[in-house]
């Protein structure tokens, strides 16, 4: 297992998800912001897995925030993959993910996030 989060409390539920960018270009026209033309760059990463672990905040300040997420089906968790092998905090929809065990999480850590 990774090291606990020095800015969370993990919550002991694992996950993974599938972030596609097979077919989206590179860059995109963005929206004009401030008169400006804007442009959307998008990493190609094709099919990447990331695995997470749902987490909470270890600021009683930030508990609101994370129960009306989760009202509207998001979750906060620590997130992991090749290309963010040390994690990354945020939000994903939980309808996106799919509940794995502690073992299945463990082992993607052990083989540095890459798919079996």
């Amino acid at each position: 297992m990774p090291p606990d989060p020095e800015y969370s409390i993990s919550l002991a539920n694992f996950f993974s998800y599938v972030w596609d960018t097979t077919g989206i270009p590179l860059e995109q026209e963005g929206p004009t912001i401030h008169g400006r033309e804007s442009v959307i760059i998008t990493p190609q990463f094709g099919r990447l897995v990331i695995y997470g672990r749902l987490v909470k905040s270890k600021f009683p300040e930030d508990w609101n925030f994370e129960v009306i997420e989760r009202e509207r089906g998001r979750i906060l968790g620590e997130w992991f993959s090749t290309a963010c092998p040390e994690g990354e905090c945020g939000f994903v929809w939980l309808n996106t993910c799919e509940q794995i065990t502690a073992a299945d999480f463990s082992a993607a850590y052990q083989r540095g996030w890459k798919e079996e």
